[in-house]
């Protein structure tokens, strides 16, 4: 027997990282909301939210989704090696 004793209160560092979670390319608002039991319209909100700087925390900053291809088989970088590393 499950019992509901009311709203989960959950951290904005971890909203933030349900949201950037459920915007990765291999994941989906659905997905997500499916693995945390949480309701994709409340993942929706925080999304709007984050986009609306209104979710919390700092609003100078914004997450953005990145895909790095691998170099295709045969190709190396200038140095030779052909691991390409990301450095920020």
């Amino acid at each position: 027997m499950e019992i509901i004793t009311g709203m989960e209160r959950r951290s904005v560092e971890e909203k933030l990282r349900l949201v950037v979670e459920g915007d990765a390319p291999v994941n989906s608002v659905t997905r997500v909301s499916r693995l945390y039991d949480i309701s994709r319209a409340l993942l929706w909100t925080w999304r709007r939210q984050l986009r609306r700087g209104e979710l919390g925390g700092r609003t100078d900053q914004e997450f953005l989704a990145v895909t790095i291809p691998a170099l295709p088989s045969g190709l190396a970088l200038p140095d030779g090696g052909t691991d390409a590393g990301l450095e920020i």
